[in-house]
């Protein structure tokens, strides 16, 4: 039972952190854009 709650955890943080990363580099993107 605590090893799925661990394997859950993992893969949540995992899609938080793909998500910052994604919404980051989207705004860099944007940034670049804008200044071109």
């Amino acid at each position: 039972m605590k090893i799925i709650f661990v394997v859950l955890q993992g893969l949540g943080f995992t899609l938080v952190w793909s998500c910052l990363h994604i919404y980051t580099y989207l705004n860099f993107f944007k940034t670049i854009n804008t200044h071109c």
